[in-house]
């Protein structure tokens, strides 16, 4: 009998480990590292967002070092709460492409002015148009210079007795050399005179100029007319 009662507590206590193995044959429970990816994986999503908070819950997070089977009776820590999930992260919206920068505008190309004839040329500010204005107003502001230079020379060369198809003499060449000297100085002056004042419709005021020099040379070609025909 003795005999028979060991073998039945042996017997009885391999089927209390069997029982005890079948007890732990559920699935595996996650483990530190498994919690630790996760943990990281946010903390990077909410560095990324820039979220301190989150990031801020996370780092407080520690998974416990000894986890239990689930419904076990082993001496080791109850496993720890599962961090409850991070709140969506919601991503800033993406910026909006800048747009191209606008291509510089150009003028359209001008068409050439029209060309005018007379004073209706002033008008315009085309560089043909203006020198047809200076033209066209040119023969009046020197009108009286030049009555009063070709009677001189008509009164020089009946004075010196020449005929009407000879060739002048010295006196009238001299005083044809002085003018063309005098119509040279004249345009040179009033050319400086409007530089950089006188604008694309340069041809009026550039008249003006020449016909103040006009009048002042008139003066003087009638003072030498006047002691002529004084003799």
């Amino acid at each position: 009998m003795i005999i028979s009662r060991n073998t039945l507590f042996i017997v009885s206590s391999a089927f209390a480990v069997a029982a005890l193995a079948a007890c732990d044959g559920g699935s595996a429970s996650r483990t530190a590292d498994e919690f630790a990816a996760d943990s990281a994986l946010a903390a990077d999503l909410a560095l990324a967002n820039r979220d301190t908070l989150l990031v801020d819950s996370i780092g407080a997070y520690r998974p416990s070092t000894s986890i239990s089977a689930p419904g076990g009776s082993g001496t080791g820590d109850s496993p720890p709460p599962v961090p409850p999930p991070a709140a969506a992260v919601t991503l800033p919206a993406a910026a909006p492409a800048p747009a191209p920068p606008a291509a510089p505008q150009t003028s359209p190309a001008r068409s050439p002015a029209a060309r005018l004839t007379g004073a209706q040329a002033c008008s315009s500010a085309g560089m043909e148009n203006q020198n047809e204005c200076l033209r066209a107003l040119l023969p009046a502001a020197d009108a009286r210079m030049n009555r009063i230079y070709r009677s001189l020379i008509t009164e020089m060369r009946r004075v010196e007795g020449v005929a009407t198809n000879a060739a002048d003499p010295a006196s009238v060449q001299r005083l044809r050399i002085a003018q063309r000297s005098w119509l040279a100085e004249r345009d040179t002056e009033c050319r400086q005179r409007g530089r950089g004042t006188e604008g694309a419709r340069w041809a009026r005021p550039r008249v003006a100029c020449l016909g103040e020099f006009a009048t002042r040379r008139a003066n003087e070609l009638a003072d030498q007319f006047s002691r002529l025909t004084a003799q």
